[in-house]
């Protein structure tokens, strides 16, 4: 709960930093071909990937629950989302978009970060936008839901929200965790 340098090193265009699971840190960029390991004090300790370069780079902490985009939302194209719960594999999750994640949908004392508009109506009753949205969480506690963005040119510059949840029925209200919001914006 504190901001602090972590490192003076000069890494070109990083745009992502995630804490992982053995407390090292990955750090990368955009339109970069590096993502580097670094110590918690900064220390570079190695090189996590090496490769083709990147062209959108996203991170997040080892354990969260998250939900991220693979790839780019492009118009006419099958945008890929990545959804993680730590400790829920098996169980059962949701995943919605919306148009806007404020003020959300309130359950308890939590808040799913959508808003009920057409968009998350359409996620759940239009099976050509989006796929696996609902189902299990496979053994490394992950899903790969995606959803098919219409080739309208119209959508070119909307900004869309998705989130998701684990449905647990001995949970308060049913949910057993509730990811961040995802915004990204169509190209």
């Amino acid at each position: 709960n504190r901001l602090s340098t972590l490192t003076w090193v000069s890494f070109p265009a990083t745009k992502a930093l995630a804490v992982l699971a053995d407390g090292t840190i990955a750090a990368g960029g955009n339109q970069q071909s590096k993502i580097y390991r670094l110590s918690s004090a900064g220390t570079v300790l190695g090189t996590l990937y090496d490769g083709v370069t990147l062209g959108n780079v996203a991170m997040c902490v080892a354990g969260e629950n998250n939900l991220w985009g693979l790839n780019s939302a492009v118009v006419g194209g099958t945008f890929n989302l990545s959804v993680c719960f730590a400790g829920h594999g098996g169980k059962a999750y949701v995943t919605g978009a919306s148009f806007g994640s404020r003020p959300g949908i309130p359950i308890g004392a939590r808040r799913i970060p959508l808003n009920v508009d057409n968009l998350l109506v359409a996620t759940f009753q239009v099976p050509q936008v989006s796929g696996r949205f609902t189902g299990l969480l496979d053994r490394s506690d992950s899903a790969r839901p995606f959803i098919r963005i219409p080739n309208i040119a119209a959508l070119r510059g909307q900004r869309i929200f998705l989130a998701a949840a684990v449905v647990d029925i001995s949970a308060p209200f049913g949910l057993a965790g509730v990811s961040q919001e995802y915004g990204v914006t169509i190209r």
